[in-house]
């Protein structure tokens, strides 16, 4: 994982002397990962966001638990299975079109 450039995506306030990351975020073409661990609803836990593929608020365990390596790994691991599980929809979805088309 040392190879991702995980980007600083945190909110800073302007007059905020003391410059604490709490968010990252992860491009790859149309996916962008984020992960967050100050969520005004879900205080104390981490939080991922990956909306290109449906993901929006996935808890990822409590800050006290995980560390930010930690959380980036799991996140990655939930968007890869959801990104599995829609490749293998598509690839249902063509073979059915396929069987579609020689029955006309």
């Amino acid at each position: 994982m040392a190879n991702l450039n995980w980007e600083d995506a945190t909110s800073y306030d302007k007059y905020d002397e003391r410059r604490v990351q709490t968010c990252w975020s992860l491009k790859s073409g149309a996916l962008v990962i984020t992960i967050t661990k100050r969520n005004i609803r879900y205080q104390g836990e981490w939080v991922l966001s990956c909306r290109s593929v449906g993901l929006d608020a996935v808890l990822l365990g409590p800050i006290a638990r995980l560390d930010a390596t930690e959380a980036k790994r799991e996140a990655l691991r939930i968007v890869m299975s959801r990104v599995s599980k829609i490749k293998m929809g598509v690839q249902a979805l063509s073979t059915l079109s396929e069987q579609s088309n020689k029955v006309r």
